[in-house]
């Protein structure tokens, strides 16, 4: 604004540029000599000159967009070359001051102001979403006596897709494990975010007793049911331990 510079209340003034008249002196953009001429009522006359410089403002670019996984963070930062400008960053949606740019976890839009050394200014925005991750549940502990276990009934995949490993060996087919060990489930949903889970299976060996055997005892007398198989305990039809 070339008329803050000078005085001319009461004097008929005016601004010249390479000897043509300034439209609005009050905003002028081009660098180079302004004159100013003023005229007073005794038809005196005074010539100022101003020379306006144009310094270079940073320039940031395009505003930018990201799409993250919750727990990864984003680091503002990463999208602009800042150098040795000062910056300030702000949550658009709550006007805060953001302490930390590098590690950012909350959806919304974020302003970031980079000033040079001559104080001249540039603005950039950063759209960010958290993308939620997929839900497991708790870990899971079973233990069965021979046989198989079904994986995929334990956890709700919905939409999400589910790869089963064990020991970091994908499963080939986890509707039918008959292996103990720590088993990890992991559902990724569509936007590629993942979460895990794992479930301890401990498969006991079923007993193997062979064939039913047939025993004749006379009355009275006693049978050792423990000789005709190798057990730790022997019940009967009743669910209850047999004493010997």
């Amino acid at each position: 604004d070339l008329t803050s510079l000078y005085n001319t209340t009461g004097l008929l003034a005016v601004w010249q540029f390479a000897g043509a008249p300034v439209a609005d002196p009050s905003a002028v953009i081009a660098a180079g000599t302004y004159e100013l001429f003023a005229l007073g009522v005794s038809s005196c006359t005074d010539t100022a000159y101003v020379t306006v410089n144009a310094l270079a403002s940073p320039v940031l670019g395009p505003d930018a967009s990201t799409s993250v996984c919750d727990g990864v963070g984003v680091d503002l930062t990463s999208f602009f070359a800042t150098g040795a400008l000062s910056t300030s960053w702000t949550n658009v949606g709550t006007g805060a001051t953001v302490p930390d740019p590098t590690t950012i976890n909350v959806s919304g839009q974020y302003e970031l102001i980079a000033i040079n050394a001559a104080g001249c200014s540039d603005t950039a925005y950063v759209q960010v979403t958290i993308v939620p991750n997929p839900v497991t549940g708790a870990g899971q502990t079973h233990t069965l006596c021979g046989g198989t276990m079904d994986l995929t009934t334990l956890y709700a995949i919905g939409a999400n897709t589910a790869e089963w490993t064990l020991n970091g060996v994908v499963v080939a087919d986890p509707t039918a494990v008959n292996t103990s060990g720590l088993y990890t489930i992991t559902l990724t949903n569509a936007s590629g975010c993942t979460a895990s889970a794992q479930v301890l299976l401990t498969i006991d060996p079923a007993p193997a007793l062979g064939t039913d055997q047939l025993a004749s005892v006379c009355e009275g007398s006693t049978f050792d049911l423990t000789s005709l198989w190798a057990l730790d305990t022997v019940r009967g039809h009743d669910g209850e331990a047999v004493g010997f």
